[in-house]
């Protein structure tokens, strides 16, 4: 975060991809707090200042629970979560510290606006599906979806790609300084296995070349129309 010369006003940039620092845990890079003294103690001559701290994001908690014929093992790389257009969870900002209490959204005139966060595992640990440890954590600017809007969640698993859309029959609240938590319930319907392909790519001669294109000519001793040799010595 950086403080902007001769003003009352900071800098900060909420991180679009986060990178939760334990399984049960968010990512610290991205928790904002802000500071004020509360108290001024004298202690043997010395002046000490006690600073209360607030939370600026809200937390929000992602819990994956295995539904109707979930795969097993769904162990998560990668969440996104993605809000209507026009939602902004992530970004750049500039917040105000003038007046600032712990009841206040400073934050406004937002530079850069996402719709979407990202929690990123990528250092050995994750969360899993149905698991003891089954939390996402996210931190995201505090916010209202309104009832109606579709939020959209898709999870990168080693084996499987997971995608679920909700239709809000609610508002949404994200508080500031509080947690909010979302109840995601994966079914089979939801995960989508990966592909494993191995390709060969093999030209075809068949074909006309086209006016001005150099005439390729396959081996005379290999599969006819594919120029592949029929063995490999």
């Amino acid at each position: 975060q950086e403080l902007i010369p001769d003003s009352k006003a900071v800098r900060i940039n909420l991180p679009g991809i986060q990178k939760p620092a334990a399984v049960d845990s968010f990512d610290p890079a991205a928790d904002i707090l802000v500071g004020k003294p509360s108290e001024y103690i004298v202690v043997d001559g010395e002046l000490y200042t006690e600073i209360d701290f607030a939370r600026v994001m809200c937390v929000v908690k992602v819990n994956l629970k295995a539904g109707t014929d979930c795969p097993a093992g769904l162990e998560v790389n990668k969440l996104t979560f993605s809000a209507p257009a026009g939602t902004v969870l992530t970004g750049r900002a500039i917040m105000s510290l003038e007046g600032l209490s712990g009841s206040d959204n400073p934050l406004g005139s937002w530079s850069v606006r996402n719709n979407s966060v990202i929690a990123l595992y990528d250092t050995g640990f994750r969360p899993a599906v149905g698991a003891a440890s089954n939390t996402v954590y996210l931190i995201v600017n505090p916010t209202t979806i309104a009832a109606g809007g579709r939020i959209s969640f898709e999870l990168d698993t080693d084996d499987y790609t997971v995608t679920k859309n909700i239709d809000l029959s609610k508002d949404l609240v994200f508080k500031q300084g509080a947690s909010a938590t979302i109840g995601l319930t994966i079914d089979a319907s939801n995960c989508v296995r990966k592909e494993e392909e191995t390709r060969l790519l093999v030209e075809s001669f068949n074909g006309a070349p086209a006016s001005g294109a150099q005439q390729m000519t396959p081996a005379q001793t290999g599969v006819a129309g594919t120029g592949v040799s029929e063995a490999l010595t």
